[in-house]
């Protein structure tokens, strides 16, 4: 039998209100299993290609199309691997070339092709031995018609950072491949069907990889240009070494409401049953959700706040699954050519045992307050960014961090 973590009720009741804001830097703060797990929903995806937000670009595109650019970016921090007892400093510079191509910047064309590219170069004072680039890129295909559309996106990513549960600096992967299509049925009924992967890498010993599958399909009804709803059935199987396979069915409803272009909400509920063959075909069932909000109050005020919940196999713990929650709330003032922000965040780790084990993992949580600053300068041909965090993680390990990091990107 299943052994229940610590928090099961309260983070199965959260996360029934689910929340992934795509503008919100989360990852940027996360742990390591909250950077390569995935919380796309592809049925919210379907109901709208509009961006979120109104945040900085680093790269906006020209007619030309093509556009390169390249960040220098340097880094303070006071507990580079996570230590309890001995903490340890470390400088980093960051030297991060980028091009971004876009087949139509203005819109309107039938087929549509983006592709980003990026390297992040990092260059250690303490531990230059851990020198090494990392990659991101990105291949965004679109066609549409009068009443069809189709999204096929290609991303790979890789990371750098340390792992908070074995103080282990490595390296990962994530490569995810997405395809969308929608046909609208009715004038006010549209059909959509998605499939996605996703599977990492680790470049460390003792470090098991995951993969995951999914697809949903469902209908959407639009009372108005301004709601929208409709059933959703989706399928996911999640594999790993560790965890043996993990498949999931849910049932949900979803909407999308828009109170003019100041407020956005995307919101799904639902029910799911899994199955892990690690569990001797033990099936559970719980609610599952998702809800995406965007409030701009006025020109120079912007709230965002985030709710996440994402469960994958751990990485260095047989039989256990993580469930990582992580709450964020950030407010930005918008200045005459500048933007601030301040927010904090709360993230916390159940370790959920598959099987029997003699000693239980203890619960991981951890607060973190962040500011930040961005200014374009040069006419907009290039951009200052700053930004500080202080954290602080109690559970299996118990250790204090303070970032401070300031870059800037120059577009040509």
């Amino acid at each position: 039998m299943r052994n229940q973590p610590q928090h099961h009720v309260l983070t199965t009741a959260i996360a029934v209100i689910s929340l992934s804001i795509a503008t919100f830097p989360l990852a940027g703060a996360a742990s390591l299993i909250t950077q390569l797990a995935t919380s796309t929903n592809l049925g919210l995806s379907g109901m709208s290609t509009e961006p979120w937000g109104n945040g900085l670009s680093t790269m906006s595109p020209t007619k030309g199309v093509i556009s390169t650019a390249i960040g220098l970016a340097s880094q303070y921090d006071s507990n580079f691997f996570l230590d309890e007892h001995h903490p340890r400093d470390e400088f980093t510079m960051m030297l991060s070339p980028k091009i971004h191509y876009s087949s139509d910047p203005e819109g309107g064309a039938p087929i549509t092709i983006n592709a980003d590219y990026e390297a992040n170069a990092r260059f250690y004072a303490e531990n230059s031995d851990l020198d090494g680039v990392n990659h991101r890129g990105g291949l965004m295909a679109k066609i549409e018609g009068t009443r069809s559309a189709i999204t096929a996106e290609a991303q790979y990513r890789s990371t750098a950072a340390t792992d908070s549960l074995t103080g282990t600096f490595v390296t990962t992967g994530l490569t995810s491949v997405r395809l969308l299509g929608t046909y609208q049925v009715a004038p006010k009924t549209s059909f959509y069907l998605g499939l996605s992967n996703d599977s990492s890498t680790y470049d460390s010993a003792g470090f098991v990889s995951y993969q995951t599958m999914s697809g949903q399909t469902g209908f959407f009804w639009s009372a108005d240009e301004r709601f929208s709803m409709g059933p959703s059935l989706s399928y996911s199987s999640m594999q790993s070494d560790n965890t043996g396979n993990d498949e999931t069915g849910t049932v949900s409803i979803q909407t999308r409401y828009k109170l003019a272009e100041s407020v956005q909400i995307l919101a799904s509920i639902g029910m799911n049953q899994a199955i892990n063959e690690a569990e001797f075909s033990n099936r559970h069932a719980g609610l599952t959700g998702y809800l995406a909000a965007y409030c701009e109050i006025n020109p120079l005020w912007t709230w965002e706040s985030s709710l996440q919940h994402v469960t994958t196999p751990s990485a260095t713990q047989s039989d256990y699954l993580v469930n990582d929650l992580s709450v964020s709330t950030r407010i930005m003032r918008n200045f005459t050519a500048s933007t601030a922000s301040l927010g904090v965040l709360f993230e916390m780790q159940s370790y959920e045992a598959l099987m029997d084990v003699p000693t239980a993992l203890v619960d991981d949580s951890r607060s973190e307050i962040f500011i930040g600053y961005q200014k374009p300068i040069f006419n907009g041909r290039a951009e200052i960014k700053s930004n500080a965090r202080y954290g602080l993680n109690h559970g299996n390990t118990e250790w204090e961090q303070f970032q401070l990091t300031a870059e800037i990107s120059v577009n040509f």
